[in-house]
């Protein structure tokens, strides 16, 4: 006689990362786009594009996942130390603020606020 055939469930292909795993996912797509935010190069320029694109999806399958904006410290204040314009992160900042606010993305504002507002502060400033 014949094996009796084995069934999958329905949603036995679908994947569901843990939170800590699309935390890690959002937060590295953040900080890509910081890092090719700002180049002049073709392929930058088109990595860039893809990973705001991506960090879009992302945040809306996992709007309650936590954008950390603790590096843009880091960001900021060696951009001032060699004399570089702090400003120049301000775009790419300013379109993670507002996909994060597309995305209702739970508590990055009262999460990140001293961080927003550092990256703000230099167009104040200058």
């Amino acid at each position: 006689a014949a094996a009796p055939a084995v069934t999958a469930p329905p949603d036995a292909d679908e994947f569901k990362p843990s939170p800590a795993m699309e935390e890690i996912i959002v937060n590295f797509l953040v900080r890509m786009a910081f890092l090719t935010g700002e180049s002049r190069e073709k392929e930058m320029i088109a990595l860039h594009a893809r990973t705001v694109s991506l960090l879009r999806k992302a945040l809306s399958a996992c709007p309650h996942a936590n954008i950390k904006f603790t590096f843009i410290e880091k960001l900021l204040s060696s951009a001032g130390a060699s004399g570089g314009d702090a400003s120049s992160t301000l775009g790419t900042g300013l379109a993670i603020f507002n996909i994060a606010l597309e995305c209702n993305v739970t508590r990055f504002i009262s999460a990140n606020a001293p961080q927003l507002a550092q990256m703000i502060e230099p167009c104040f400033n200058s």
